[in-house]
C-alpha cells in the first residue's frame, strides 16, 4: 500500500506521561510509552486518513516545524505499528474514536486503569484519562 489509512486498534487505555502518552491494550502484556510526537500521531489515527493526509494535517497545524515532522511522522508510525497501537488498512474505515475519561470522588481505592468500566469503554473507543476538566465522560 503506498498511502494506507492508518486505524487505531481495539481495547487501547492511554493516560499522561512526562514523554507523551502510555497505552496499553487488552491482550498485550505491557504498557507502550509513547513520545508526544507519536501521541499526537495515535490520537488522529481514526481509520479516516491516509499516511500523507495525516502529514499535510501536522503540516497546517505546525507550519513552522515542516523539517521535524518530516523526519518524526515516519519514526512515530513505525513505532505505532511495531507496538500493536495501530493497523494499516486499504480503504477508509471507522476507527474507534477518542474518549476523555476522568474520575472524580469516585469509589475509594478505585484504579482508573484497571476497572470494568474503562475496560468495557474501551471496547468502542480509545480511552485517554486525563483531568476532570479536559474530559469528554466524567464519572462521579
Amino acid at each position: 500500500m503506498n498511502d494506507p489509512f492508518i486505524v487505531r486498534r481495539s481495547g487501547s487505555i492511554a493516560w499522561p506521561s512526562k514523554e507523551g502518552l502510555t497505552v496499553r491494550v487488552a491482550g498485550q502484556p505491557l504498557d507502550v510509552g509513547l513520545s508526544a510526537t507519536a501521541a499526537v500521531v495515535w490520537s488522529l489515527c481514526d481509520g479516516r486518513l491516509q499516511v500523507s493526509a495525516l502529514r499535510s494535517y501536522l503540516d497546517e497545524k505546525f507550519p513552522d516545524q515542516h523539517e521535524q515532522i518530516e523526519h518524526e511522522l515516519p519514526r512515530a508510525l513505525a513505532i505505532l505499528e511495531q507496538s500493536e497501537l495501530t493497523r494499516t488498512a486499504g480503504h477508509a474505515s471507522s476507527g474507534y474514536p477518542v474518549l476523555q475519561v476522568a474520575t472524580a470522588a469516585f469509589w475509594p481505592g478505585l484504579q482508573e486503569r484497571d476497572n470494568p468500566i474503562v475496560q468495557l469503554l474501551a471496547r468502542r473507543y480509545s480511552v485517554v484519562l486525563v483531568s476532570p476538566e479536559q474530559a469528554d465522560l466524567l464519572l462521579f
